[in-house]
């Protein structure tokens, strides 16, 4: 079974923000090792770096799966459950961990994370298959994710 169309979206969200934060210090080794500029950042402004390269890494694959979601959703109307909820799910994640792990950040940037988690929540809790709220927010939430791979 594919792991995009599992029902268990908590255990991917765990299982994947652990897996995630151990990433943090894989990419913080190596760049330690092989890059100079970074081994002279302090330690926040490290953990900042390793932040955003993740998160660009892991939104770029991202970005193909929020496209069939959205060709999915939109143009052939099938609201797929599992599979929106887990493009959530691993949208969430980066944020999650960020969250934990990078010490200075600006407040709109926690506020922004902050919103992510209780919206993946609200999300994993939500019906795709019946009209609501919840199915515009995806739809925005696919877009931007897609956009901030163009800008």
């Amino acid at each position: 079974m594919n792991i995009l169309y599992t029902e268990y979206h908590y255990s991917l969200y765990f299982v994947g923000s652990t897996l995630f934060y151990y990433a943090y210090f894989v990419a913080n080794s190596l760049l330690t090792a092989f890059n100079r500029k970074y081994r002279h950042l302090s330690n926040e402004k490290q953990m900042y770096v390793v932040s955003n390269l993740l998160k660009s890494i892991f939104l770029c694959f991202s970005t193909p799966l929020a496209g069939y979601v959205l060709y999915d959703t939109m143009y052939l109307r099938n609201w797929n459950n599992p599979l929106i909820k887990n493009l959530g799910v691993l949208y969430a994640i980066p944020d999650t961990v960020s969250l934990l792990l990078v010490k200075k950040m600006d407040m709109t940037t926690k506020i922004h994370h902050i919103i992510v988690i209780l919206f993946n929540i609200a999300s994993i809790s939500n019906n795709y298959s019946t009209n609501n709220i919840l199915r515009f927010l995806i739809i925005l939430l696919i877009i931007h994710l897609m956009m901030s791979q163009i800008i």
